[in-house]
């Protein structure tokens, strides 16, 4: 079945191990993932609300993406209530005519996508400075590195054995 996953790093209700599901539900026909640092509430950001939206309306509803004007108006409002800005969401970046071709158009996009600095911008708002997209997780380009904090007799801390 397909799978939609987002989460913060920083959620001070689920933790920051939650990626380690991606791993689990890597034998999804489709799994699209959205990671951002941030809070629990960041997951109806108008970006990540947005994402859920058209995976719904794709595999759940099978239907054109998107949202009516109204629709998008009266959300970005209960938005303004909750982050204290009116933000807009953006729904509907996929034209109507393309309709035939849509779930193959989204299911050729990278399915890992990473909002960086969420917050540093507009500060107390979850908009990120910026985003990338990768084909796995953890991506190819990154080697994996463990560091292991331990106590120097001289009171500071050593990583990896070295101050």
């Amino acid at each position: 079945m397909p799978v939609f996953l987002a989460g913060a790093w920083q959620d001070e209700q689920t933790g920051g191990r939650w990626p380690a599901l991606i791993e689990a539900l890597s034998g999804a026909p489709v799994l699209r993932v959205v990671m951002y640092n941030g809070l629990h509430i960041d997951s109806i950001s108008p970006d990540v609300l947005a994402a859920v939206t058209e995976f719904y309306d794709l595999y759940l509803e099978d239907r054109q993406p998107g949202a009516p004007p109204l629709v998008s108006l009266i959300l970005s409002a209960a938005l303004g209530q909750v982050y204290g800005e009116s933000l807009p969401i953006p729904f509907n970046r996929f034209d109507p005519s393309e309709r035939a071709t849509l779930r193959a158009r989204y299911e050729q996009a990278d399915p890992i996508r990473i909002r960086f600095e969420q917050g540093a911008t507009d500060p107390n708002l979850p908009v990120a400075a910026f985003q990338a997209s990768f084909s796995s997780w953890p991506p190819e380009q990154v080697e994996p590195t463990s560091f292991v904090l331990d106590g120097d007799p001289d009171g500071g801390f050593l990583i990896n054995g070295r101050a």
